[in-house]
């Protein structure tokens, strides 16, 4: 029971109202006790105010203890309704009349609350007896505790059925959520009530079970597309050593044959290296150590070695980099994603038109930017680049270089280390912006 909410909130109502109770019933017993002491000490002073006053004349006063006893019997008609008793002693503390055979013993002794009034020969005894009191208390105590434990069993069972009538939309959620699975995630929750807290709880599950069909979606995808490209190269590799064994060569021919295995070789090899940083990225959640780097040499660098590229689509490349670019990031990691930005920008770029690339320090963030004029689509959603082997042609066999991992690499370190990243489209062509912040160890190295 305790393992459902509805127990230990059940539990929690009827411990409240428990300790509640005790708490008002003892205090209302209390309280009763100490009012009904106090007004039957009251009513002994009062009576004993009205004797003296009536006694006060010695002419009044009763002379024998017949007439003492004449006098208890007709003032005893008038005590009914209270439960008082009196008695008279003489001289010699001798008991001479008493209103009823049950009343006090002289001496007294117990639980007896007493007022005297003092005559000439005689001494009149007003005598209350407390036990009654405390009987009536004990019979009090019992009807609260009796309407006590009713209250806390009505309050436990109401407690049950309303904490489970408020539950019950999230039993109802969670059946909903039963039917969803790792193959199909394709489901929606619907309302169980109309409830704020309701509505707002099966909007985020919803757009839980979004993301999550989107990410299995997108798996989907790498997979077929990862078993796609590695196919591809294998299978090149195998027609040219069929076709090579087919019948005899000359070394020429076997040397010609030999190059293209080499470059379908080359090609597999970089596709099962990125596929392996790619997985490494995806499942590393610590940055690895930082060094001191120059960004901005390493950008020069990627220029020059792609200066063939360069110049075999005519393009013009600026650069704006800054004269101090040291900072303290994972070497590979920046390295891998300018790479992979710079040969994307001028690989996609539009044969005789401009690419830029910008770098811009505001310590501790270096602001990377590169743009490049190209052939997008209208429809194109920037998101959807950063998928691994999406290309902008929809052919597979794309007419550009590369495997279709380098955005999807870029997105992975960007995650990992925490840094910004956006890809939009802007001035007829496409803009990739990179935030690249020193973290607070880097900094302290």
């Amino acid at each position: 029971m305790l393992a459902s909410m509805r127990g230990r909130l059940t539990l929690a109502f009827a411990s409240f109202i428990a300790l509640f109770m005790v708490l008002l019933c003892s205090g209302a017993v209390l309280y009763a006790g100490r009012l009904e002491a106090a007004q039957l000490a009251e009513s002994l002073e009062l009576h004993a105010e009205k004797y003296r006053h009536d006694l006060n004349d010695e002419r009044q006063q009763p002379r024998t203890p017949r007439d003492w006893q004449v006098f208890l019997n007709r003032e005893n008609s008038t005590l009914r309704d209270r439960p008082l008793s009196m008695l008279v002693l003489d001289k010699q503390q001798r008991v001479v009349a008493r209103t009823h055979g049950n009343g006090p013993v002289w001496p007294l002794s117990g639980d007896w609350l007493v007022e005297t009034v003092q005559t000439r020969d005689f001494t009149l005894i007003l005598a209350a007896r407390w036990y009654s009191t405390q009987r009536e208390m004990r019979q009090l105590t019992w009807t609260l505790a009796l309407i006590a434990v009713g209250v806390v069993v009505a309050t436990a069972l109401g407690s049950w059925l309303l904490v489970g009538r408020v539950l019950s939309p999230i039993d109802k959620l969670a059946q909903g959520a039963r039917t969803a699975s790792a193959e199909d995630l394709r489901v929606r929750l619907a309302l169980p009530s109309r409830d704020a807290e309701v509505v707002a709880l099966v909007a985020t599950l919803n757009d839980f079970l979004d993301r999550q069909a989107r990410t299995a979606q997108s798996r989907e995808r790498f997979y077929a597309a990862a078993s796609h490209e590695l196919r591809t190269p294998i299978q090149g590799l195998t027609a040219l050593l069929e076709v090579g064994l087919s019948r005899p060569r000359t070394d020429e021919q076997w040397h010609e044959l030999g190059g293209e295995a080499l470059q379908e070789s080359r090609r597999l090899g970089a596709l099962v290296q990125d596929l392996l940083a790619l997985n490494q990225l995806e499942n590393q959640t610590v940055t690895p150590p930082a060094s001191e780097i120059d960004i901005a040499d390493i950008i020069e660098r990627m220029v020059v070695q792609l200066q063939p590229q360069i110049q075999a689509k005519s393009l013009h490349l600026s650069l704006d980099l800054p004269d101090d670019a040291l900072a303290n990031m994972p070497w590979s990691h920046v390295e891998i994603l300018l790479r992979n930005l710079i040969s994307n920008a001028i690989k996609y770029a539009l044969d005789g038109t401009d690419v830029r690339i910008l770098l811009r320090r505001e310590a501790p963030t270096f602001y990377f930017s590169v743009w490049n004029r190209a052939d997008l689509p209208p429809d194109l959603e920037a998101d959807k680049l950063f998928e691994p082997f999406f290309r902008l042609d929809e052919a597979r066999q794309s007419t550009t270089e590369g495997n279709g991992l380098g955005l999807a690499l870029v997105a992975s370190i960007c995650r990992v280390n925490g840094w910004k990243l956006q890809l939009h489209p802007e001035n007829h062509g496409l803009l990739a912006t990179v935030e690249l912040t020193e973290s607070e160890e880097s900094k302290n190295l």
